[in-house]
């Protein structure tokens, strides 16, 4: 394989599966959810799969070890941040649970950033419309034709959507983080309007509407706000981006907090979050009594007879996550890991906004609409730094992917790098 030669379809397909499978649509939907399910392993043949899927990836990356270490360099925070995930076995309190996890979350580090360096941002996008629009498209078809396994039949959630996944919650995220997707591609002037992809927005849409989900709701309504203000970022003085949206995370904050009782009536929340803050509170006072490595990657909501088990004791119920990708990072890998993460945000910032500035096209806000959303959704949910999930490998792939801004910038080829 040359190395400026575009990713073959054997590559596409192998990322389009992987990222499939991590993704979890339809694989658990005709299966009874105890099956083969335990809360250290996960799904058996899933695990397999990826396992495979992983060392695949990790082989090829191996065979041209020279090229994808200076590839790494593009974002060594991230790099760091595995090394400790896997160093975090040493003080684990369950080390056999440790060890494969953090394994897990290496693999799909990995797959993002061999999509990273083997396709360009066009090719990475419509991958990802291919994806979730099967996806939509699908959960659609579940939900009208087969509803006793799209759509919830329990007590607490019945009649939400939930297509071809298990929980709505899920739905609501996909087809949130979809939609943008959709609505990107379809607005894009350099190709004109895109029907196909406007017509999946409306799909995309439906779902995220009768999924019921409050937190992807307003993430989406947050982020598609935020992508009106694309026109600020065309100011030539870079630094006075940086000061505007400091100080609009700043307004931001400060009216949420002055506002929260009426904000959580507003989206049918309790003042609590539906149970989240006594878990952040709760957790957070572990974080504190290991701040600098946490407790092992994945093992601190496996410790039993440990935090795990007072937390449950004193919150009432299991939350099995902080509930919040921050937190958590720091419960697994201490405030050392959480500033890694944080300095990879801010360096995937800067390089979104740099690849953004390079020609202005919509669809060039791609990288920094899907490091918002990721955040945004961070908040209040899991998916930052998590093995097996997605979303991870997606963040993963668009952040090296936005530090190759450069190459753009002297007029290279966008296509692959490696």
């Amino acid at each position: 394989m040359k190395p400026d030669a575009p990713a073959t379809a054997l590559e596409k397909l192998a990322i389009f599966a992987t990222l499939w499978i991590m993704s979890g649509g339809l694989i658990y939907s005709f299966r009874p959810q105890a099956m083969d399910v335990t809360a250290t392993e996960g799904e058996r043949v899933t695990q397999i799969l990826l396992g495979l899927g992983y060392m695949l990836f990790l082989f090829l990356m191996w065979r041209r070890r020279a090229e994808f270490l200076a590839f790494l360099k593009r974002d060594w925070f991230l790099v760091a941040l595995v090394l400790l995930a896997l160093a975090s076995v040493a003080w684990s309190p369950n080390k056999s649970l440790t060890a494969r996890r953090s394994i897990a979350v290496l693999g799909t580090t990995a797959v993002g950033i061999y999509a990273a360096a083997r396709f360009s941002l066009d090719e990475l996008v419509r991958l990802l419309v291919l994806l979730f629009g099967i996806a939509t498209v699908a959960s659609v078809l579940f939900s009208l034709a087969l509803p006793k396994v799209g759509v919830d039949q329990s007590f607490l959630h019945y009649g939400a959507w939930k297509g071809i996944y298990t929980h709505k919650n899920t739905l609501g995220k996909y087809a949130a983080f979809a939609s943008l997707l959709f609505l990107v591609q379809a607005l894009d002037r350099s190709r004109g309007l895109n029907v196909g992809s406007a017509a999946l927005f409306v799909v995309g849409f439906a779902c995220m509407l009768f999924a019921r989900s409050t937190t992807a709701l307003v993430t989406f309504w947050g982020v598609a706000a935020s992508l009106a203000l694309a026109p600020f970022l065309r100011i030539k003085r870079i630094g006075l981006i940086y000061i505007l949206v400091l100080a609009g995370i700043v307004f931001f904050v400060s009216t949420v907090v002055a506002n929260w009782q009426y904000l959580m009536e507003t989206v049918g929340k309790g003042p609590t979050l539906t149970g989240r803050l006594p878990v952040w509170f709760t957790v957070g006072y572990f974080i504190s009594l290991k701040p600098a490595f946490g407790y092992g990657y994945g093992a601190f909501w496996l410790d039993w007879g440990g935090a795990a088990t007072t937390i449950t004791a004193v919150i009432g119920w299991w939350p099995s996550h902080s509930h919040n990708g921050f937190i958590e990072t720091a419960a697994n890998v201490g405030l050392v890991g959480l500033g890694l993460l944080l300095a990879s945000v801010v360096n995937f910032f800067g390089n979104a906004l740099k690849w953004y500035r390079v020609r202005f096209r919509l669809l060039d806000l791609a990288p920094l609409m899907i490091l918002l959303f990721i955040f945004v959704y961070n908040l209040t949910e899991t998916t930052f730094f998590r093995q097996n999930d997605v979303l991870w490998a997606i963040y993963v792939a668009f952040a090296f992917k936005a530090a190759s801004h450069k190459d753009i910038q002297q007029g290279e080829s966008q296509t692959a790098h490696i």
